[in-house]
């Protein structure tokens, strides 16, 4: 299924910060399999797909995660979580408590 996220690359690891309750974090709890391809953010593929095995964090990868997603996103993820937190959602997460992914890929990732 489609999905777009927000990302960051640390080593070989794709890093990604979403909701612990959305569907991708409760896919990956069932199967660990993924498929990555660069997309747009309405998620229309834009590049070949890439297998990979997707892990979930515990909490303690939070500040890792965000460091990098700030560095990545320094224009826009301040302005998403103050929007998250005034509109009464918990934590700067869509779906309540945050999850925290680490996808490996089969191959390398393209340059991104």
């Amino acid at each position: 299924m489609p999905t777009p996220v927000w990302f960051a690359l640390d080593g070989d690891s794709i890093l990604i910060w979403t909701g612990a309750n959305e569907g991708k974090a409760k896919r990956i709890r069932n199967n660990p399999n993924v498929m990555v391809a660069v997309c747009d953010f309405k998620g229309q593929i834009r590049g070949s797909a890439l297998a990979g095995t997707a892990h979930l964090l515990g909490p303690t990868a939070a500040t890792r995660v965000h460091r990098l997603l700030n560095r990545k996103y320094w224009y826009v993820k301040p302005l998403y979580e103050t929007v998250l937190r005034l509109g009464g959602l918990v934590s700067g997460s869509l779906g309540g408590e945050a999850a925290y992914i680490d996808i490996r890929m089969s191959t390398p990732p393209p340059e991104l």
